[in-house]
């Protein structure tokens, strides 16, 4: 919901996002790729696969855990308000896009907001296969890593903890702040 507004986000291509009002079905982010006869890539193009999109508590900004080839999985953020009132190229290549982090092979993790210009993501590393159960937290704004703690499993949720579940390690809640593991 933007200022009373229902908004969609959905993909329309593999590397394309849109917003659309699902009332009326109108298309509100139009952009068309110009193409060169030479075949190079149109400006804007995006070669990234999108994945598990999250928007912030004040539905200003989206966070997106999706992937590039190698394949390497990247965590991107930016404005979502840039993108529906200033800039219709925002999602690919705008000046509010952020690269959270890199990981070779791991993408579409979990991730939650924790407020308005703050993401946890899943799992802490470089590679897959040497990711730590850990919380990771970053500002989607700046890109900065914050800190990160070791020990949630499973998807994230936030409502003044962090909370994380699995149907193999059940729910465990977490003080954000500190790190220590309240609840099993």
């Amino acid at each position: 919901d933007m200022d009373g507004r229902t908004l969609l986000v959905h993909g329309t291509k593999w590397n394309r996002l849109d917003i659309s009002d699902p009332t009326s079905g109108t298309l509100l982010t139009p952009r068309e790729y110009v193409t060169s006869s030479d075949n190079k890539r149109p400006e804007h193009y995006l070669n990234y696969f999108h994945c598990t999109l999250a928007v912030s508590p004040d539905q200003d900004w989206i966070a997106d855990s999706g992937w590039v080839w190698h394949p390497v999985g990247i965590v991107r953020t930016w404005s979502l308000r840039r993108w529906l009132e200033r800039d219709f190229w925002e999602s690919e290549d705008g000046d509010t896009v952020r690269k959270l982090c890199w990981r070779d092979y791991y993408w579409e993790g979990p991730l939650c907001w924790i407020d308005n210009r703050t993401v946890a993501l899943w799992g802490y590393g470089k590679d897959e296969r040497q990711l730590l159960p850990a919380a990771w937290f970053f500002d989607a704004y700046s890109g900065d890593e914050l800190r990160w703690f070791v020990g949630p499993l499973g998807r994230f949720f936030f409502d003044d903890y962090l909370f994380s579940a699995s149907p193999e390690h059940g729910t465990s809640v977490w003080d954000i702040k500190t790190g220590e593991r309240l609840l099993l």
